[in-house]
This record gives structure tokens, sequence and C-alpha cells, in this order.
């Protein structure tokens, strides 16, 4: 499953016109979707443009929290000591070695620091616990549920470019800012466009066939949308 390819290639496609776009998800999608979440919840098609704005608890900057600077991110922890995510630079002929820490928000209600972790074709997202200090990485931007209680990280982007990184999602539970992982969701021919909380227990979720990705060339904004809901279970 190799998207990008060296030299600015890309991998063929067919001329073909595609055929109209459904208004609810493709059968095919509906059927691997369920067999991936598997007992944790239970998934229905939605009608497509059905989705609501959602129900989700914000990350937003706190210089009380955290601060950056040239140097990496200081996270200021809840007993009053702190943590510090030095950047390293590049060595010199060397333009792989570097590490660079962004601050991109706090969440009160789990007292979660949000910091992006960036080095040589690899980007990660941290999440660090005021409480504890402890640092857990998700797989991409992370939502939280209105009540501060459930995670959802759609795939890391290496999906398009590596065949050992799977598309999917994380589901995470989430008690006193400590993270433990409920779902790791992994799909095979289809990837998560977007994906965001309706309520505490329900994600609205936007698909997309990997292979008509290909065929678009690795943008995104061509593929068309397969929605579904997904219901967890107490």
């Amino acid at each position: 499953m190799i998207l990008a390819l060296p030299g600015g290639l890309a991998p063929s496609f067919s001329a073909r016109r595609p055929a109209p776009w459904p208004a609810v998800a493709a059968p095919g999608a509906l059927a691997e979707l369920q067999r991936a979440v598997g007992a944790v919840g239970t998934v229905t098609p939605a009608a497509a443009g059905a989705a609501g704005k959602g129900q989700e608890a914000a990350f937003s900057k706190s210089a009380a929290a955290a601060t950056e600077t040239k140097a990496g991110v200081r996270v200021q922890l809840s007993s009053g000591k702190a943590v510090q995510l030095q950047n390293i630079p590049a060595r010199p002929n060397d333009e792989t070695s570097f590490v660079t820490y962004h601050y991109r928000g706090f969440e009160p209600k789990t007292e979660l620091v949000w910091v992006t972790k960036e080095a040589w074709e690899s980007t990660k997202q941290l999440l660090l616990n005021r409480r504890s200090g402890r640092v857990t990485e998700v797989g991409n931007e992370p939502h939280l549920n209105g009540t501060g209680t459930l995670l959802f990280a759609r795939q890391n982007d290496c999906f398009r470019v590596f065949e050992d990184c799977y598309p999917g999602f994380q589901l995470w539970r989430v008690q006193a800012g400590q993270l433990q992982l409920l779902k790791q969701v992994r799909l095979e021919n289809y990837f998560v466009l977007d994906g965001h909380w309706l309520a505490p227990g329900k994600l609205s979720l936007e698909l997309g066939s990997i292979e008509e990705l290909m065929n678009q060339r690795g943008n995104d904004a061509k593929v068309r949308r397969l929605p579904f809901e997904l219901t967890l279970k107490p």
C-alpha cells in the first residue's frame, strides 16, 4: 500500500469515469468496519451529510499548563514540577537528526497536554498527563468526547507511504487523565477521512476507499465519503 513514490511518481490510475456516489455507505465498507470494530461497539450506515456538529471537549492553549520556546516545550505538572521536552537541532551534514516539539493545547477536564513531536519523515502526537507526567502516543489528532472519558484518533498518515502502517483508528478510555487503549481498529481497504463525537458514546465516521485514493493520486478531496455511526458499548 504505497501511495507516494520516490521522484514524484504516482500510482497509475484508470481513466474510466467513476460511478455516481451513493447516498449511504457502501456495503463492503460497512462489513469491513464492523469486523474491525468487533465487540466494542455497533456500526450502522448514516445518510450522507447527516452528521451533526458533535459534542467534544476542546484543547486550547493555556500558558499555565505549558509553554513553547525555541528550546522546546515545558509542561508544568500539577505537583509543581516541570517536564521539559527538548528540541534537538540537526547535526552538521545530517538533516535527518532533528527533533522539534510543538505545544498544541490543553484540556482541563482531563488535564491532558497535547504536544506534537516532529522528526525526519515522522510526526507523532503525544498526550502528557499533568497529574503524573506520563506521556502517551496516540495515532493522530486527539478528539475527546464531551465528558472527557473517551478519546478517538484516526490513523497516522504514514499509511500512505509505509506498508506496515495500517489505516483505521484508535479508541481510548480516559480516567483521571490516564489513557487506556480500548481498541486499535485496523482497516485494510478503507481509511478514515474524518471522525468526531456526536455524543459521549457515539462517533460519526467518514471512510474513503484506498483504491479510490490511489486512483486520485492521493488527493483526499476527490475521494467519496462513506458515512457511518459507531455506538460504543458501555
